[in-house]
């Protein structure tokens, strides 16, 4: 199953479509969910276009794309791209339906589309309902960088966007500036250094992902989705005014979960986990060492709860306090000789996770 954007667009044959409404006895388009069924039906490689995506918002969520900024429509397309292929109920899909055509069974087809429709539409509003609070304060944040653009004219305050990662980063401020330069810009020398971390601390680090499917039943795969979201405070300050930046707030370590209450079913987490143990007692050399050891983390990380709620997104801070380091480059030849400035990047780090949980 392929799901690309940039492909002449598919649509299902006409004869063929009007023929399966005369069958249904009605004139009403097909589902747009139910279309893309059946042409994966026909076709196990058929394409999912842009235009196709936000024809299902619209018909299945009532995501008016009318209504939406270009920016907006990008994020519905982008997240929908990603989470589309990943139903975990695919595979289950796709062997029922091989079983059905053998049989020449159309009955059996018609009710495995109906009830597969709803298992996929209750996946898939969750996500829908996260994209919209994303793609509306992508918006927002579009629109208040318009407004700035508007009032330059009057306004006095200047705006400095700077892209860096995080090598240039933690290089990017002369502490002492020099001939009236704040940004180092001599070239950086190219280092590879050496570390030796936990795995646990490496699982934990910038933007780690990680992915696992289980079959907890015989007929339910567990699809279960962990990914490192650090959030970034940065702000350039003059230590020799010796103003103090308010403290980090205290954050709370208790697990946050979003759920669909509607379509809401439970898993109980010491099934999974015995599943996973098994699958890590099974493994045999070289596997055994870091995949079992992961596998392990995963198990402890699940366990924040007896039961799972399932479709469900959990989040939680991994700190009680925000992390707070200064960022500078230490220059020792500065013609600063009165030392009026002392500046230094304050970077203030929030460590999170991000976790995903259906079946």
């Amino acid at each position: 199953m392929n799901f690309n954007s940039e492909v002449v667009d598919i649509t299902s044959d006409g004869e063929e479509e009007e023929q399966r409404q005369s069958i249904a006895g009605t004139n009403e388009p097909e589902k747009p969910i139910i279309s893309l069924f059946r042409r994966l039906i026909d076709n196990e490689r058929a394409v999912f276009t842009n235009e196709q995506i936000l024809h299902l918002l619209n018909i299945e969520f009532n995501i008016n794309v009318k209504n939406l900024q270009p920016v907006e429509i990008d994020i519905y397309i982008s997240v929908m791209k990603r989470f589309l292929k990943d139903w975990p109920q695919w595979d289950t899909f796709d062997r029922a339906i091989n079983e059905y055509k053998k049989e020449n069974n159309q009955n059996a087809i018609e009710m495995l589309l109906n009830s597969k429709y709803e298992d996929f539409k209750s996946y898939l509003k969750p996500i829908v309902d996260t994209t919209t609070q994303m793609s509306t304060k992508a918006e927002e944040e579009v629109a208040n960088v318009t407004n700035l653009d508007d009032k330059k004219e009057t306004h006095s305050d200047v705006t400095l966007v700077i892209e860096a990662n995080r090598s240039q980063l933690n290089n990017l401020v002369l502490r002492h500036p020099k001939n009236c330069m704040l940004f180092n810009g001599n070239k950086q020398e190219k280092t590879i250094k050496s570390y030796i971390l936990p795995l646990d601390a490496i699982l934990n680090w910038w933007n780690v992902q990680i992915q696992v499917r289980v079959k907890v039943k015989h007929d339910m795969i567990l699809y279960y989705s962990r990914e490192t979201k650090h959030k970034l405070k940065h702000t350039l300050v003059n230590k020799v005014l010796g103003v103090q930046s308010p403290s980090p707030k205290e954050s709370s370590l208790q697990l946050q979960i979003k759920s669909d209450r509607r379509h809401k079913k439970t898993v109980h987490t010491n099934v999974v986990t015995k599943k996973l143990k098994r699958i890590a007692s099974m493994l045999g050399q070289p596997d055994a060492g870091e995949s079992s050891r992961i596998i392990d983390f995963i198990v402890n990380e699940i366990g924040f709860e007896e039961k799972l709620a399932v479709p469900a997104y959990y989040k939680r801070t991994l700190s009680q306090y925000a992390y707070k380091r200064y960022l500078y480059v230490d220059n020792a030849d500065s013609d600063a000789v009165d030392k009026k400035y002392d500046v230094q990047l304050e970077e203030i780090i929030t460590p999170t996770i991000e976790m995903f949980v259906d079946g």
